[in-house]
């Protein structure tokens, strides 16, 4: 039996005074929920160009290193971006993760730009550095394989470098519609590449009460309903329950719940089902 994707649920922002909990929690990482670009790199042939990547300067090589594959930058500076169908692909919310190999030496650095060089931030030996007149974070020596994360909601930007928050810029000034990723490798004649590996973009991340507060509005597209049916499949239950869960955390807030369903069938019917799905 198929089932509506097309329903989705939000949530309102009705009364905004939270009670805080006294004990300051260490701001946590959450990756998004669908999946818009991932490379995993097990698919690709050793020697040859990433199918998944275009190249607008310089040049990449799937390497194997440490038995794993990787993406290794083989010239001094090379631009690239995901190849993608259309040119407008990331949402208001969404997440990066990567990770990305430093020798320790030289300029290696590693550029994700938004927008076509709108908005940039760069994580390289010296620390990571963003907009001009912020300060660089300095970090601590780089050698080795490091976990890259960010986390975007609408124009705010987190950055997380190997699990510890280093950026919550509140406003980048832009929306990103798309990226690029700008690296320099230092040394290639002595094989001291840089290299990425474990790439995924994804819609949604963040703390749900995080993207709730920016907006005033949470909405879910992980609600699955059987066709013309009310009870919610089994699939959407962590969905349900993480909402439940912030709700429980914040008891004081207030919230409106809309369900809409898709255009198919009659507009009496479908009110009635989706007020039938919102109270489920």
């Amino acid at each position: 039996m198929g089932f509506s994707r097309l329903f989705h649920l939000l949530l309102f922002l009705c009364i905004t005074s939270i009670v805080w909990s006294q004990t300051r929690q260490k701001p946590q990482f959450t990756p998004g929920e669908r999946d818009i670009f991932v490379d995993s790199l097990w698919n690709e042939i050793y020697g040859e160009l990433p199918s998944q990547w275009s190249v607008d300067r310089g040049g990449i090589e799937n390497m194997i290193m440490e038995d794993q594959p990787v993406i290794g930058f083989i010239s001094s500076i090379t631009e690239i971006a995901p190849r993608m169908s259309e040119e407008v692909y990331l949402p208001k919310t969404f997440t990066i993760e990567m990770e990305v190999y430093f020798h320790n030496q030289g300029n290696e650095g590693y550029t994700i730009e938004f927008n076509k060089g709108a908005y940039v931030f760069r994580i390289s030996r010296d620390g990571v550095s963003h907009r001009p007149g912020f300060p660089r974070i300095k970090l601590d020596e780089l050698v080795g394989w490091r976990k890259i994360q960010v986390a975007v909601n609408g124009a705010s930007l987190k950055v997380y470098y190997n699990g510890e928050r280093l950026v919550n810029h509140p406003d980048m000034g832009i929306e990103p519609t798309e990226l690029n990723l700008k690296v320099l490798s230092h040394n290639i004649s002595k094989d001291k590449y840089a290299m990425i590996r474990n790439i995924r973009v994804a819609e949604g991340g963040g703390g749900l009460y995080d993207r709730f507060n920016t907006t005033g509005v949470l909405e879910l597209n992980n609600i699955h309903f059987d066709n013309n049916k009310a009870p919610i499949r089994p699939d959407a239950e962590p969905a349900v329950e993480r909402v439940a869960n912030m709700l429980k955390r914040y008891p004081d807030l207030r919230v409106q719940i809309e369900g809409h369903t898709d255009s198919n069938g009659a507009a009496d019917f479908n009110l009635e089902l989706s007020e039938r799905r919102a109270v489920a």
